[in-house]
């Protein structure tokens, strides 16, 4: 088996790819080879097997593109080279040995070419989120050569992901999707209805300790204002912020997750912002924050998750076709302010959380002002996240072993 991924680099949907092969392994496949665009490293090991990465540059060239761990590139800036980059891969796909290929795809590396005899499995992060439910985001924000080029590269992207993708007609083809909102977008773009709803794996670090925040406080039902004590958190966060923060979790970037919007509301209303990610825009983030914020940069989830713990809540203005990190928060019981669209409205309700259409400054600052009023009750969400969670498996009776199974 060979893994095609979009970008080796740090981040959820790295932990998915890895959660795949793990999965793929336990299903007695052996995998040889990953194939991806960037990478900043050039093997993996996982559960005893040690595979190569295979990007399609020199190491010193793949260096320049993907940067240092201190000053990380954004890889949107090299998103016109993606269809030479793909043919690239498809070439080299071509002369492997191995005719079972899974591809792990936030966008357009499901249009991998490949031989009919090639058996593959299509696990959609998105549909092609960059030049279809994100492109005005894009368009709006990038400015001088860069949105002149993205202008102009849309109208090629679209039509070769709309209308020269042979993966929905291939009898050899196994589609998964990652979310409901993920499924009914692929059906509509893609003219396919066999596609298969699996969850991605939520670390056992958050499932095994739902409702772990009102034990830790020996009480039943826990409103928000009520004060909460810990004595664990990350030691840049004073204690006399434990329970009243506000939390980000992710890509620090202005462009899709909006954290400079997140920031200047936080600051105007005094709320304390805990923030945690790194690249692209890390360094503006940091020269914006000011003494009610923290920028934590990238942390492991062990180190995440007593940082949710301590939240007030978790804050998440991104389309999310999952939202991984506001499951792991409901899991621990804590309400998240989500943006109304993607996978949120499946995964946030009245109880548990908020849902805002308008990203406007003057709109956040009202929204806030509800949510801080508002009453949630941490045991109530977290049962109701696991429910929701397991549910979803219950439903499309199926999981990534029974889909790497077929």
């Amino acid at each position: 088996m060979i893994l095609v991924h979009c970008r080796w680099m740090p981040g959820w949907g790295r932990d998915v790819a890895i959660s795949l092969l793990r999965t793929a392994i336990k299903q007695g496949h052996h995998p040889q080879k990953i194939y991806t665009l960037f990478s900043d490293a050039s093997s993996v090991a996982i559960d005893n097997h040690t595979i190569p990465i295979i990007t399609p540059w020199w190491s010193w060239r793949n260096a320049f593109f993907v940067g240092s761990p201190k000053t990380p590139k954004d890889h949107r800036l090299w998103f016109f080279l993606t269809p030479l980059l793909l043919l690239w891969i498809s070439l080299r796909l071509r002369t492997e040995q191995s005719t079972t290929i899974l591809i792990s795809s936030f966008a357009v590396t499901k249009n991998i070419w490949l031989w009919k005899k090639h058996r593959r499995y299509i696990y959609l992060h998105s549909a092609n989120q960059y030049v279809w439910s994100h492109y005005k985001e894009y368009s709006s924000i990038l400015t001088g050569w860069k949105r002149r080029l993205f202008i102009f590269w849309t109208p090629i992207f679209r039509f070769r992901d709309k209308y020269t993708n042979t993966w929905p007609q291939t009898p050899r083809t196994l589609c998964m999707a990652n979310s409901p909102d993920t499924k009914r977008r692929a059906s509509k773009l893609y003219r396919r209805s066999s596609i298969t709803v699996v969850l991605p794996e939520v670390s056992s670090l958050y499932t095994n300790r739902s409702g772990q925040r009102s034990h830790d406080i020996i009480t039943h039902a826990i409103s928000l204002d009520h004060p909460i004590k810990y004595t664990h958190c990350h030691p840049a966060i004073p204690s006399s912020w434990y329970g009243k923060y506000m939390v980000v979790v992710g890509r620090v970037s202005r462009i899709i997750r909006h954290q400079d919007i997140i920031l200047r509301v936080c600051q105007k209303c005094g709320i304390p912002l805990v923030i945690v990610g790194h690249w692209p825009d890390y360094t503006k983030t940091v020269a914006m924050a000011q003494a009610t914020t923290r920028c934590l940069g990238r942390c492991d989830h062990e180190t995440i998750l007593p940082i949710i713990l301590h939240a007030k809540w978790l804050i998440n203005l991104a389309y999310e076709s999952f939202g991984l990190n506001m499951m792991e928060a409901l899991l621990l019981g804590t309400p998240v302010l989500a943006r109304d669209c993607g996978n949120a409205p499946y995964m946030i309700d009245h109880v548990s959380g908020v849902l805002v259409s308008d990203l406007t400054d003057e709109s956040l600052t009202i929204w806030m002002d509800r949510f801080l009023s508002t009453r949630f009750y941490h045991e109530e969400i977290s049962f109701r996240a696991k429910q929701r969670y397991n549910r979803y498996l219950t439903t499309w009776k199926v999981n990534l072993s029974d889909s790497l199974s077929e």
